[in-house]
């Protein structure tokens, strides 16, 4: 029996309350607590399409451009066809309806910002991926779009923490 190889194992940037959820993954809605902010840098061709005329960065070096003037992401991960910086804060902030809007428009903030300074590199950066409910590959799996293995794995980790 050949060996398993671990594929579309995904997680959320945001954790689910202990109770759990109804059905399927759960939406934002259900989002009980954060822990970091992201981004998903993607790069390269394979796997992704920009819209229009737009262009990918080439590859990490001018990913990683997109977040420069950043604060230095706590970990770094290769996804196989782009880069997740993570900023972890120093303890997780407990969501509640009346703090979630505040929390999920500056997801959407986070990623404005990254967005713009891809624009103004000629460069694009994928819209709507600030949801609190988003999906992220887990490092350790192996991505395998336009039928290629490439696996998802840690970079960088600085251990620096950040405030809120």
């Amino acid at each position: 029996m050949g060996q398993l190889k671990p594929i579309g194992i995904y997680f959320r940037v945001t954790m689910l309350p202990p109770e759990g959820v109804i059905r399927g993954r759960g939406g934002a809605a259900d989002s009980h607590a954060i822990n970091f902010m992201w981004a998903d840098l993607d790069f390269g061709g394979i796997g992704h399409k920009p819209p229009g005329d737009e262009r990918l960065p080439a590859d990490e070096t001018e990913a990683l451009t997109l977040i420069k003037g950043m604060p230095e992401p706590t970990m770094l991960v290769h996804s196989g066809g782009g880069l997740y910086p993570f900023w972890v804060f120093h303890e997780p902030v407990y969501l509640t309806n009346a703090n979630r809007p505040k929390f999920a428009k500056m997801a959407e903030r986070w990623q404005a910002h990254i967005g713009s300074n891809a624009a103004k590199a000629g460069l694009h950066y994928g819209a709507g991926v600030g949801n609190l409910d988003r999906l992220l590959r887990l490092p350790g799996t192996i991505n395998r779009k336009a039928g290629l293995e490439r696996p998802c794995r840690i970079l960088e980790i600085s251990g620096r923490r950040h405030e809120l």
